[in-house]
């Protein structure tokens, strides 16, 4: 079992938005809504976050990447059967605790295990991957609690440097900055013919 069994959390550290976007996104499952899949300790505290199949997802905090699975089609299915068929990259943070990024797009993966990452580098895109109903990201906080893998409380830092508590259909906004519109010179559309937008459309986008 990864982590330590005695490891703390920082108090206050910071947790970028997981994923770069042209607008805010909506979190469709939290602990303090209603429950489809987040069922035990180790992800009572998790989010999934609906989003676009190529959608840009980010580090949420500096690490070292501890898991990279990335072999799996991109056609979940809410079924036991997929229930280990989903791609996701775990990263260890220096206090213990682990993110963890799951669904990931099928060879998305822009990391191996063993590296060092920063927060807001880009790890890989969203995907539909494993027990899904719908493309979407799920974020999950955990550490190793006596031998038993729990999830933790998530807060998010924004551009803005206030605090953001994720909550069941609340919105989160990119986390990483987008230009704003005025100064964008390009938009999504000019730039990318199937709407993704990774690190290239965003490139193009701010292009004079």
């Amino acid at each position: 079992m990864i982590g330590q069994p005695n490891a703390q959390a920082t108090p206050g550290a910071k947790y970028l938005v997981p994923f770069v976007f042209d607008r805010a996104l909506q979190i469709s499952q939290a602990s303090d809504g209603p429950i489809f899949s987040h069922h035990d300790v180790g992800s009572k505290n998790a989010i999934d976050i609906p989003m676009p199949i190529g959608t840009p997802v980010i580090a949420t905090r500096s690490g070292t990447v501890i898991q990279n699975i990335n072999q799996f089609s991109d056609n979940g299915q809410a079924t036991t059967a997929f229930l280990t068929k989903a791609n996701s990259i775990s990263i260890l943070h220096d206090d213990g605790t682990w993110a963890q990024y799951l669904h990931l797009k099928q060879f998305s993966s822009r990391v191996s295990v063993g590296q060092k990452v920063t927060a807001g580098m880009p790890i890989a895109l969203s995907g539909n991957s494993g027990f899904s109903s719908e493309p979407h990201l799920h974020f999950v906080l955990q550490k190793n609690e006596n031998g038993t893998i729990v999830s933790l409380p998530i807060k998010f830092w924004t551009t803005e440097n206030s605090v953001v508590i994720p909550r069941y259909r609340s919105w989160l906004t990119p986390g990483q900055a987008i230009p704003a519109k005025s100064k964008m010179q390009r938009t999504v559309k000019d730039c990318s013919v199937d709407a993704v937008i990774d690190e290239a459309t965003l490139h193009c986008m701010q292009k004079r």
